[in-house]
């Protein structure tokens, strides 16, 4: 069923950042966005999965050009906010040692 394709898709998802063991940024993207009558997933029901695990999640149309750019853009800005975040962890660890002579 759908719901057993989501659990196996998120569950997929978890598995390869556990693996990693660090914040890599993801972005969910529902496509198709203008055939609304052949939709599995409501928008509703993405964005609060999304919500939960901290994930983008945008809803595009390549045809309509609806949300191709943002969704980009937006995974951009999530990586460059994890590459800070992690530069900050590493020079924060860094100083905590000490090294006496």
């Amino acid at each position: 069923t759908q719901q057993q394709e989501i659990g196996g898709f998120i569950w997929s998802i978890c598995r390869v950042k556990d693996e990693d063991e660090q914040n890599i940024p993801i972005s969910i993207c529902g496509n198709k966005y203008d055939l609304e009558e052949y939709r599995q997933v409501n928008e509703e029901e993405g964005r609060n999965l999304c919500e939960e695990f901290g994930w983008g999640f945008y809803e595009t149309s390549a045809k309509l050009r609806v949300n191709i750019e943002e969704s980009f853009y937006d995974l951009v800005r999530r990586i460059r906010v994890s590459d800070d975040f992690h530069a900050q962890k590493r020079i924060t660890t860094d100083r905590r040692r000490c090294l006496i002579q």
